[in-house]
């Protein structure tokens, strides 16, 4: 089996940062050639973080209305069809666009389109992440952005259905499968014990923001949920339905339970189940391991 994708998920405070930096620490020694893409990169080649999405349309009204920066806008600007995605999160850490304009092009931010828009979108781009992958002679490593980004932003924000968010991860499924892809699940059993420490190690501003994204959107407004007890609520939930979509997945997948419990313990099964679908073709050189890690 030719493994070109490997992907860590779980919820907040499972352990994703640290395991998929251990596995990438792991594939070079082995003397593959890696890349580790963290939560929140700006150049991540799947995932659409701080990246907006036009029409034609609506990208023309932004330039007319903008039309000193014209330059710029279109030189950053990608085109696939009729969509125009900008890298707006990129755009305000390398340029000197004002935040006025930075505040408009959020607007358009991937992650508030409806759902039926959001899923093209998000297949068309793991579409061609999956297409230009499979030409390479390296494993990518992804933290998360697989399952939680798509829950959290169907199941979480807009509140759709079990049903609704299965059909896109078994689609995504299928346009990734000529990877071979190995996905990793973090299980902490005590969902309320791991979000309470996490919430410690993180800042408040932090906290308060993830409490009222999942509480005041979506299933957790629907519910009437509120505070730190919603917010854990929430999350069990999300919990709970991706463990029943990925039992019915066509994808390799090793879920370890309370991984905190025995880290040392919890390493030695993800070692032992990447180095069985190892490509040889990845070992031929010793080769060092590429971090993209987020800004």
């Amino acid at each position: 089996m030719n493994t070109k994708l490997i992907i860590v998920e779980g919820i907040p405070g499972s352990g994703k940062s640290a395991t998929a930096g251990f596995i990438a620490e792991h594939l070079q020694s082995q003397g593959v050639q890696c890349e580790l893409f963290c939560e929140g990169n700006f150049d991540h080649p799947a995932d659409c973080e701080s990246m907006a999405c036009f029409t034609r349309e609506q990208f023309d009204e932004l330039i007319a209305t903008y039309i000193r920066y014209e330059a710029i806008l279109r030189s950053t600007v990608l085109a696939h069809g009729e969509n125009r995605f900008l890298s707006y999160g990129k755009l305000a850490v390398e340029s000197d666009l004002p935040e006025e304009l930075i505040t408009a092009i959020r607007k358009f931010d991937v992650y508030e389109l409806p759902s039926d828009k959001y899923c093209d979108v998000i297949l068309q781009r793991w579409g061609a992440f999956s297409a230009y992958q499979a030409e390479r002679n390296t494993v990518v490593i992804f933290e998360c952005c697989y399952l939680q980004n798509a829950l959290t932003h169907l199941f979480i924000r807009n509140g759709e259905d079990k049903e609704y968010i299965s059909h896109h991860i078994l689609n995504l499924s299928r346009t990734i499968e000529r990877l071979h892809p190995i996905l990793v699940y973090l299980n902490p059993l005590d969902v309320n014990e791991t979000i309470n420490k996490v919430s410690k190690e993180r800042s408040s501003e932090w906290l308060a923001f993830v409490v009222w994204y999942h509480t005041h959107q979506g299933y957790g407004r629907t519910r009437g949920l509120n505070g730190m007890d919603g917010y854990v609520e929430v999350l069990a939930t999300r919990r709970s339905l991706e463990l029943d979509i990925l039992a019915n997945l066509p994808t390799n997948v090793l879920q370890i339970d309370n991984p905190q419990s025995d880290w040392a313990a919890s390493h030695r099964k993800i070692k032992e189940h990447i180095q069985a679908v190892l490509p040889t073709a990845h070992r031929a050189k010793p080769a060092g391991c590429a971090s993209r890690a987020s800004r």
